[in-house]
């Protein structure tokens, strides 16, 4: 395949409006996702056409669904990878929503998901974004979640995880 083959096929979409890139990211293909990357890394930019969401909108969409061991794990390894890309963390979605309000929208409340925060918190989001509904992360009301687990350090001038 040529390398302008190539280049248009990592450009078509499916019916969810994602890139090859993107659907890699959907079905947890950490090693598939990976490649394109390294044969393209513009391609970590790529939104799809419905709902704008990035690959870390779309990992973390993800990791809040899949529960179970195995499935998350490609997740969490796809999280890790994107952070370490230039992927935008503020990116807003059709509902403004970032890639934190999908990690703090899970309802099950479950310790391990701190770790996901806080890898995302390593990259220093902006917390005052709202959504379409006018939730920001930061809000102890709208993410209680967020503030069982973590608090400002003055010191630091950002959130960490409580001790």
């Amino acid at each position: 395949m040529s390398a302008a083959a190539a280049a248009a096929a990592t450009q078509e979409r499916n019916e969810y409006g994602q890139t090859l890139f993107l659907a890699a990211c959907w079905y947890g293909n950490v090693e598939i996702a990976m490649q394109m990357a390294a044969d393209d890394p513009d391609v970590v930019d790529d939104v799809d056409t419905i709902r704008k969401q990035t690959a870390l909108h779309i990992v973390c969409v993800q990791i809040v669904k899949n529960f179970s061991e195995s499935t998350h794990l490609r997740y969490w390894r796809l999280l890790k990878w994107l952070l370490t890309t230039n992927i935008d963390v503020d990116a807003q979605d059709t509902r403004q929503w970032t890639a934190l309000h999908y990690l703090l929208s899970n309802r099950l409340h479950t310790d391990w998901l701190a770790f996901e925060i806080e890898f995302l918190l390593e990259r220093r989001p902006n917390l005052a974004l709202k959504d379409d509904q006018g939730r920001a992360p930061s809000s102890p009301t709208d993410f209680p979640f967020f503030h069982k687990f973590f608090e400002y350090d003055e010191e630091k001038k950002q959130f960490v995880r409580k001790q």
